[in-house]
């Protein structure tokens, strides 16, 4: 059996923002996110033996575990598999103006985020076949071990549906992750089971989560 802890990164600045950072934009956690970062380390301390802690390369991703990196003694290492979707034209802008520049595909990224595709860059589809061979190899090279992993929300958007066996006509219905929240997956024997989702009590009245409208 492998434990599979998937950490959302903590409130950034281009979440603060409202900007799409995507996989080039190495934006830092914002003052909030860095709280984040240190209270569900902190939690994860507690409650779990961890044996690895892999990151997405995004500064974001990283800096959320430090603070367990630090206290387990482990080394953070990065997996580029576990980075947020690559944005295209649409890296490095507001919300704002991806809306006026590609409204049709803008329309379908909130509207059936399963099917959609930034205007030159990664499709849902694609995301969702890298971030779940990942999972199964680094689930597969760890058997009997706990793993944190930080990454991002649409990482863990398309990762679930993928486990949940959702369509990607009905990803839409799903939601977005909150920051620095936990979600734990068990992998025994060829199997899947999500034994918490976006689970983040332990960050009390400093919970922050991606305005439905994204």
């Amino acid at each position: 059996m492998t434990k599979l802890l998937f950490i959302r990164h903590g409130f950034s600045e281009a979440n603060r923002l409202h900007i799409f950072a995507g996989s080039t934009n190495d934006v830092p956690l914002s003052e909030q996110g860095k709280k984040q970062g240190d209270t569900v380390s902190a939690f994860i301390a507690k409650n779990y033996a961890v044996d690895r802690i892999l990151s997405s390369p995004m500064k974001r991703a990283q800096d959320t575990v430090k603070r367990l990196a630090e206290t387990t003694g482990l080394s953070v290492e990065t997996d580029v598999d576990f980075v947020e979707i690559f944005g295209g034209e649409w890296e490095g802008k507001t919300f704002e103006e991806i809306e006026k520049i590609s409204p049709k595909e803008y329309f379908i990224w909130r509207n059936d985020f399963g099917n959609a595709c930034p205007v030159g860059g990664e499709s849902f589809s694609k995301l969702q076949k890298r971030v779940s061979q990942a999972a199964q190899r680094v689930a597969k090279a760890n058997a009997g071990k706990t793993v944190v992993i930080a990454t991002h929300a649409g990482v863990l958007r398309a990762l679930l549906a993928f486990l949940k066996e959702i369509p990607n006509q009905e990803v839409k219905n799903t939601t977005w992750v909150t920051n620095a929240s936990l979600t734990e997956i068990i992998y025994n024997e060829g199997k899947w089971t999500v034994e918490k989702e976006s689970f983040a009590d332990y960050l009390g009245d400093n919970v922050t989560a991606l305005p439905s409208n994204i």
